[in-house]
C-alpha cells in the first residue's frame, strides 16, 4: 500500500472493533493503525453497543462468537436503530459455515472476513466503504486485490452463493451425478433450496440435468476448465473469503 495513501487516511477513518479476545484485538489494532486508521476497541457486544454512539465510527468491525451478546445480536440491535442502520459493519470472525455467513448478511452486515485475518482483504473492504470516488473507481480498487480478482470468476459464472459453490464440489465427487434430494442430504440443506440452486447452475451452463432429474457437471472442456478454477477458489481461505463478499454483497451485478 502506498505511503501517501496511509498518511492521508491517518486520523480520518475511525474504526470500532468489537472483539472479546484482547490478544486478537491488539494485533488487529496495531496492524490497522499501521495502515493509517484510528482504531477504538470494545471488549464485548454490550460495551460495543454503548461505544458506537460515543465513537460514531465510520466502520464497525464485529466478532460473532462472543458471550452474553453475540455478534448476531449486535447486528440486530444496530440495524434496528435508524441513525446507525447504514453504518458499514464488517464481521471479523472464525465462524465460517454457510449458515453463519448467510445469517450475517441477512442481518445486514457489509462484509465478512475469516480469522486469521488477511489484512489486504480487510483493508480493501474498509476502503470500498470509506474512500471517495465513483463506484467504478472503487470497484477497480477492490478487484485489484488478487483474491478478489480470482473470486470474481466464480461470481461472474453464476456461482453467487456458498450453496452453489458447495454443490459443485459435491458433484465433482459424484461419478453418476445426483438428484436434489441426494445433494441436500450431503449439504445439510433443504431439497427445494438445492433444486433451485442447481437449476440456476443449469441455466448458467455449469450443470447438466438428465431426464431422471439427476444433476452432473457440464463436461464441455471449456466449462470443465472454468469449474476447476472456481473450485480452487473454495480451497483457498483468502479467495473463499473474497468470494463470500463478492457473492453476498452483489457488487458485481448490474
Amino acid at each position: 500500500m502506498r505511503a501517501e495513501s496511509v498518511e492521508t487516511r491517518a486520523n480520518r477513518i475511525r474504526l470500532l472493533h468489537i472483539e472479546d479476545d484482547s490478544g486478537i484485538a491488539d494485533v488487529l489494532r496495531i496492524a490497522l493503525t499501521g495502515e493509517g486508521y484510528e482504531v477504538v476497541k470494545a471488549p464485548s457486544g454490550t460495551s460495543g453497543l454503548d461505544m458506537v454512539y460515543q465513537v460514531l465510527p465510520h466502520v464497525v468491525l464485529l466478532d460473532i462468537n462472543m458471550p452474553i451478546m453475540s455478534g448476531f445480536n449486535v447486528l440486530e440491535a444496530l440495524r434496528a436503530h435508524s441513525a446507525l442502520r447504514e453504518r458499514p459493519i464488517i464481521c471479523v470472525t472464525a465462524m465460517t459455515s454457510r449458515d453463519d455467513v448467510e445469517r450475517a448478511f441477512e442481518l445486514g452486515c457489509y462484509g465478512y472476513v475469516f480469522k486469521p485475518v488477511n489484512l489486504h482483504i480487510l483493508t480493501a473492504l474498509i476502503q470500498y466503504y470509506t474512500e471517495g470516488g465513483s463506484e467504478e473507481v472503487k470497484m477497480s480498487a477492490l478487484l485489484g486485490e488478487q483474491a478478489f480478482a480470482r473470486a470474481a470468476l466464480a461470481v461472474d459464472s453464476g456461482v453467487d452463493d456458498l450453496l452453489k459453490l458447495e454443490t459443485i464440489r459435491v458433484l465433482q465427487r459424484a461419478a453418476q451425478g445426483a438428484d436434489a434430494g441426494m445433494l441436500a442430504e450431503v449439504l445439510s440443506s433443504t431439497t427445494d433450496r438445492v433444486r433451485i440452486a442447481s437449476d440456476e447452475l443449469v441455466e448458467a451452463g455449469m450443470f447438466a440435468k438428465g431426464p431422471t432429474g439427476r444433476y452432473a457437471l457440464n463436461e464441455d472442456p471449456a466449462v470443465a476448465e472454468k469449474i476447476e478454477k472456481i473450485t480452487l477458489v473454495a480451497r483457498n481461505e483468502d479467495t473463499k473469503v473474497a468470494f463470500v463478499n463478492l457473492a453476498y454483497l452483489g457488487i458485481l451485478q448490474d
